[in-house]
């Protein structure tokens, strides 16, 4: 009997210990429970932002997309327009007078430069009559863009021809500088 109710007391003390144990473990699972539903909700949120901004992206492609077709369509249609017309009539140019010599002024003496070469007097002997951007001067003297830009900087920085760079693309013009014809 004695040893009767120690194991009833033990098996209460047991069913106590595991309704402690399970009770706490329910509350700690629907803390967790909650946790995930709120994260759940977070990643929700972000995953339709990240949806909106790709539509959002998307729009802008078709966009420029539209706008793509529609330059093509307006270049194809000036280029079966002009087909036959060159874009530089080279009779415009000046041929007969060709550029020998610049003089640039000094305060104390004047500088000559001289020694020109072709692709230099062909661009100098352009811009006698007209001004020109760097786009028409490359298409005149048939070089790169580099290489035509380099060409337009080193005459710049030498004063032999001015930029007007209150434009893009920026438009050359020869200096005001005495130019020497032959």
């Amino acid at each position: 009997m004695i040893i009767d109710i120690y194991f009833q007391i033990s098996y209460i003390i047991i069913f106590l210990l595991t309704t402690i144990i399970l009770s706490y473990y329910l509350i700690r699972i629907k803390k967790v429970k909650q946790e995930i539903n709120e994260s759940s909700d977070i990643v929700g949120i972000i995953i339709n932002e990240l949806k909106q901004r790709l539509s959002d992206q998307d729009k802008k492609i078709i966009d420029q997309d539209v706008k793509l077709d529609i330059l093509e369509l307006k270049i194809n249609k000036l280029l079966k327009q002009n087909i036959d017309k060159p874009i530089i009539n080279l009779n415009d140019l000046n041929i007969n007078k060709n550029v020998t010599d610049v003089i640039l002024p000094d305060r104390n003496k004047s500088q000559h430069i001289t020694n020109f070469n072709n692709t230099e007097k062909l661009l100098l002997n352009s811009l006698i009559n007209k001004e020109y951007t760097t786009n028409e001067l490359q298409i005149i003297i048939n070089k790169t863009r580099e290489h035509t830009s380099r060409l337009l900087k080193k005459l710049f920085n030498n004063n032999i021809i001015t930029r007007d760079e209150k434009n893009k693309p920026y438009i050359y013009r020869l200096s005001k500088n005495d130019v020497m014809f032959e």
